[in-house]
């Protein structure tokens, strides 16, 4: 019997008593069963990862007895805790691996019982995942231009990406619309690669605020039941405005992530200015432009994957 498994049954049995005491014979077992099988698909074999027991059945007993009537659900949670079971396996510094095998799952098995189910348990800490260090260069961001979130207005094509998993998805066009005076829209679309093999077209909407020009712009939003906290900076921009450069930050529970974008206006650039983004990024935030991939901006079809 796994950890989680057994710490339940503890729980069940000594901790969580009075409260089963008070349900009828079938409606404790039907919810034990629930807590018991939704909870063993989220243990993992590393100490560092931890379920909350007491959080689940206190806070998101509702949701996770949803979760578990519910296919997709049981199925992403199933997909997520495969992902990290392979965490020691994976060598990389911010466990790139695990978190593209996350994203997979997530952008395959969704719909609102697994918002749900995430909200509640994020919300409350029921689980606290292993660490992914800040790697973040907060200290050392030095923006050529002052610009602020309105030197993005319009339609961009994301060229070249750092992250090896949020940037580098293909056909990635943002655009961005003043809402009111203080906040502006932040529209991405980008093609996500499923669990079946297939590609979706992903199109999401977040709300930025409007920070004085040189200044970050920080914010937060939910995704797929996860909070994530991010800053960007803008860096620096073409004289004729063909491209924007972008470095961020974020996190979510306790994963941290850095990236960085390179918007142009149409799907590709010239040498020269890749010459220019590459000492631009070097001076600004310390990044090697080497070590960016290049976007499938080209076979597109109004962002309709080949």
């Amino acid at each position: 019997m796994n950890s989680v498994v057994t710490s339940l049954m503890d729980f069940l049995c000594v901790g969580g008593a009075s409260r089963v005491r008070k349900m009828s014979s079938w409606r404790a077992y039907i919810i034990a069963v629930t807590i018991i099988s939704t909870a063993a698909a989220l243990d993992n074999p590393f100490a560092s990862t931890n379920v909350s027991l007491a959080c689940l059945s206190e806070h998101c007993l509702t949701s996770m007895v949803e979760c578990q009537a519910n296919k997709i659900c049981r199925e992403s949670i199933s997909c997520n805790a495969k992902c990290l079971d392979k965490w020691d396996e994976d060598k990389t510094k911010e466990k790139i691996q695990v978190q593209n095998c996350s994203n997979i799952c997530q952008f395959s098995y969704y719909d609102k019982t697994v918002d749900k189910f995430m909200s509640c348990v994020t919300k409350h800490n029921c689980i606290t995942l292993p660490l992914i260090p800040n790697t973040c260069r907060t200290s050392i961001v030095k923006p050529a231009k002052q610009l602020s979130v309105k030197d993005t207005e319009g339609d961009w094509w994301v060229v070249r990406g750092y992250h090896p998993v949020y940037d580098c998805y293909p056909c990635q066009h943002p655009h961005f619309q003043a809402i009111n005076e203080t906040s502006w829209e932040y529209a991405p679309t980008y093609v996500v690669p499923l669990a079946n093999g297939s590609h979706a077209v992903i199109s999401q909407k977040f709300a930025m605020p409007v920070a004085p020009a040189g200044q970050n712009i920080s914010f937060h939003y939910h995704d797929a039941g996860l909070l994530h906290y991010e800053t960007w900076w803008l860096l620096d921009k073409a004289d004729d405005g063909s491209f924007v450069t972008v470095y961020y930050c974020g996190n979510t529970m306790n994963w941290n992530y850095e990236g960085a974008l390179v918007m142009s206006r149409n799907t590709s650039l010239s040498n020269d200015a890749y010459t220019k983004i590459a000492a631009s990024y070097k001076a600004t935030v310390g990044l090697d432009f080497s070590e960016f991939c290049v976007d499938d901006v080209i076979n597109c079809n109004d962002v309709k994957y080949n």
